[in-house]
């Protein structure tokens, strides 16, 4: 019986740094896209504006990932076209049309990356923080 304790514990022992590694991994790889995203993004948002689109994603993926929260999609709605229509550029309609794919494609890579980053073994802290941002009675929270 003490043998297959030790065998346990030996395989166990064994497992968790595997499990460490791919657990910095994967920390790794979301770094190297957050960065990624940031590097590109410089020549058409501000730093308003790329704050906004973290604070829309990060809210959108509260919503998908959280039990008991819910989204003002009207708010969100105004909130992702003020980004938009906000640019200090003389901007011709077909200029427009691509800025407006642009902010749109990053808002989806960040949701992407904060569905990512609140799944698995993380879910319960990033729900918990969810949890208090809502509460927080913040004007700029769109969670219901």
């Amino acid at each position: 019986m003490k043998f297959h304790h030790f065998l346990l514990g030996a395989a166990l022992l064994a497992a968790f740094p595997k499990v460490a590694m791919a657990e910095d991994a994967a920390n790794n790889r979301l770094h190297a896209a957050w960065d990624a995203l940031a590097k590109g993004e410089g020549e058409f948002l501000s730093t308003k504006q790329f704050a906004s689109l973290n604070n829309l994603a990060y809210q959108a993926a509260i919503v998908r990932l959280c039990d008991g929260h819910g989204l003002d999609h009207e708010a969100f709605r105004r909130k992702i076209e003020d980004v938009i229509k906000d640019t200090d550029k003389k901007l011709s309609d077909e200029q427009a049309d691509l800025r407006e794919a642009a902010v749109l494609v990053a808002f989806g890579a960040r949701f992407g990356l904060f569905l990512a980053e609140g799944s698995d073994d993380s879910k319960p802290e990033f729900c918990a923080s969810a949890d208090e941002i809502k509460s927080s009675q913040d004007i700029s929270v769109l969670a219901k």
